[in-house]
């Protein structure tokens, strides 16, 4: 799941998760739907070993499972990689490669469960 946001690394969190799916690395989910608790995303969800990318700091999408009960198998920060966020949508390929090999990484090495945990709006979220 990719966090989706406004800024680019939240652009680009969506992209990679969805380029991640499309090879069969993982399925998707619906981060809203599980936001909303609506039982079908929760059910989903709560069979699966949760993937989350996040853009920023702000671990919205791993804050949105925790919220719902649910467990975070993999949780990798785009900002983490020394992306920059900005409010350009713009997005490199690049990028992309480096958030993908990122996760895929951090599951081959057992390093899939190890970010550190929320902490609030410090992050600059609307810069």
């Amino acid at each position: 799941m990719g966090c989706a946001g406004a800024a680019n690394v939240g652009q680009l969190s969506h992209r990679a998760a969805a380029e991640l799916a499309g090879e069969g690395f993982a399925r998707p989910f619906c981060l809203a739907g599980i936001g909303a608790h609506i039982k079908g995303f929760l059910k989903g969800a709560s069979d699966a070993d949760n993937i989350v990318i996040d853009g920023c700091a702000m671990a919205c999408g791993r804050t949105i499972l925790e919220h719902a009960g649910l467990s975070v198998a993999c949780h990798l920060v785009v900002t983490d990689l020394g992306i920059e966020k900005r409010m350009n949508p713009l997005l490199s390929d690049e990028d992309v490669a480096k958030v993908k090999e990122a996760v895929r990484s951090r599951l081959a090495s057992g390093e899939a469960g190890k970010s550190a945990p929320p902490e609030g709006p410090s992050c600059g979220c609307s810069s």
